[in-house]
């Protein structure tokens, strides 16, 4: 007796001799998966711009008043370097800024005030660099006077040691904070900076010489406002992979 099955073209068939076909297994389409695509990040970085002038200028003014112009309205050239020169044993602030503070603030000054319009870390740890050197020497020196003073018995060393090593670890904790500011940070401390420059320096020169200094005294004080608002403005920013 034939058995009938499922024909070749389908569909019961009575003659065919095979039975139903297998059922079929039902393929699902994998589900695709997209892989991550990544883009490159750009980063922002400070390029110098039109604004560097400002503390070229200001630089160039705080040289020339520590250095050249005259300080005195008379007719005998008198420079700050001769004035300082005939400041021996300075006793008030001003003598004192006359003397050295001048020129110590005015490099220190001109340093940071590129640091911050350029937004450079180079200058900013340049800055350090110089200031590091010169607080371990101040210190160096008062750990050196102190310890000399103890070794002949005399009392209060242990004070001045205290001083001289507190005078370092603030010193370089505040010079290294400065090289830590970056971006706009950086620009608001280095304009706010260099306008206590300017006050600090119009203050010495008014008390040192009162009516009789020139109005060349005061240019340095002008370049400190010129590298405040170089800082201010900045550097112009653009991306950079």
């Amino acid at each position: 007796m034939t058995q009938g099955g499922w024909g070749p073209q389908g569909g019961y068939d009575p003659n065919y001799p095979y039975g139903p076909p297998p059922p079929q297994p039902i393929i699902v389409p994998a589900p695709m998966v997209m892989s991550p695509v990544y883009y490159p990040v750009a980063r922002i970085r400070p390029r110098a711009s039109a604004s560097v002038v400002l503390p070229l200028v200001g630089a160039l003014l705080i040289v020339c008043c520590l250095l050249v112009l005259p300080w005195v309205s008379t007719s005998t050239y008198l420079p700050l370097p001769k004035i300082s020169g005939q400041i021996h044993s300075p006793h008030t602030f001003a003598q004192t800024y006359a003397q050295f503070v001048a020129y110590i603030m005015g490099f220190f000054g001109i340093l940071y005030a590129f640091a911050a319009n350029l937004d450079s870390p180079g200058w900013r740890w340049t800055h350090f660099a110089f200031a590091a050197v010169g607080v371990t020497c101040l210190g160096g020196g008062g750990l050196l006077a102190a310890l000399g003073v103890g070794s002949v018995g005399a009392k209060g060393s242990g004070g001045v040691v205290a001083v001289a090593l507190l005078t370092m670890v603030v010193g370089l904790g505040v010079f290294f904070g400065l090289a830590m500011l970056r971006g706009l940070a950086c620009r608001i401390v280095g304009g706010a900076l260099m306008l206590v420059y300017a006050g600090v320096h119009a203050a010495a020169v008014h008390e040192l010489l009162g009516t009789h200094a020139s109005p060349f005294a005061y240019f340095a004080s002008l370049g400190y406002v010129l590298c405040a608002i170089g800082a201010l403005v900045g550097p112009r920013y653009v991306p950079s992979l």
